[in-house]
């Protein structure tokens, strides 16, 4: 029985399904998560006609910004804690 035919196969199956999971996740978006007023509609463009590739550089981007939201509200939590002391 030849493996390699088979390995191809879930290893398709396995970038379909991240690419599925990445254009939900980007569907999911409210249209403020996003800098510009088209900005989703170009994600999606990027998403569809870029297919894998569209949706590595999105799961970069999205991580990159999750990244920066948690430093904003570490941020936040430092700025109340110290002025919560100050009181």
């Amino acid at each position: 029985m030849p493996t390699i035919p088979i390995l191809i196969i879930v290893f398709g199956l396995l970038l379909l399904v991240f690419w599925i999971t990445q254009f939900i996740s980007m569907m999911n978006m409210d249209d403020s998560d996003f800098n510009g007023r088209y900005d989703k509609l170009i994600w999606a463009s990027v998403l569809i006609f870029l297919n894998i590739f569209g949706a590595i550089v999105f799961w970069i981007w999205d991580s990159a910004r999750m990244k920066r939201i948690e430093a904003e509200q570490d941020v936040v939590k430092v700025f109340r804690q110290a002025t919560a002391t100050k009181k």
